[in-house]
C-alpha cells in the first residue's frame, strides 16, 4: 500500500467440488490474503479444502471468513480449526 505493489483479484467459487482455485504452484502461494464471502457454499473446490486453508495460515499469510446463521458444513468445520464455534444451522439471538 502508498508504493502501488498491493492488488486485489477476486475469484467466484460456485460451491461445485469439482472446480480449481489455484491458491499455489511450486509452493508459492499467489496471494498473502484471503477472504472467504462465501458461507452458503457446500464445497470451496476440489483443490481448496481445509487442509489447504490451514497450511496457507501455516506459511504465515492471513484469512478472514464471512459466516451467518445458514453457514454450511465446510465453514463450520474451518471455524472449529482455529477453535472458534458456531450455533446450529439456522439459530438466530
Amino acid at each position: 500500500m502508498g508504493a502501488g505493489n498491493h492488488t486485489l483479484e477476486y475469484k467466484l467459487i460456485s460451491g461445485d467440488p469439482r472446480d480449481e482455485v489455484k491458491m499455489q504452484k511450486f509452493n508459492k502461494y499467489f496471494y498473502d490474503n484471503i477472504i472467504f464471502m462465501a458461507p452458503t457454499v457446500k464445497s470451496f473446490g476440489s483443490d481448496l479444502g481445509i487442509e489447504e486453508i490451514l497450511k496457507f495460515v501455516d506459511f504465515h499469510h492471513n484469512i478472514m471468513i464471512f459466516a451467518n446463521n445458514e453457514s454450511r458444513k465446510i465453514t463450520r468445520d474451518l471455524f472449529n480449526e482455529f477453535g472458534a464455534d458456531l450455533e446450529d444451522i439456522g439459530y438466530t439471538i
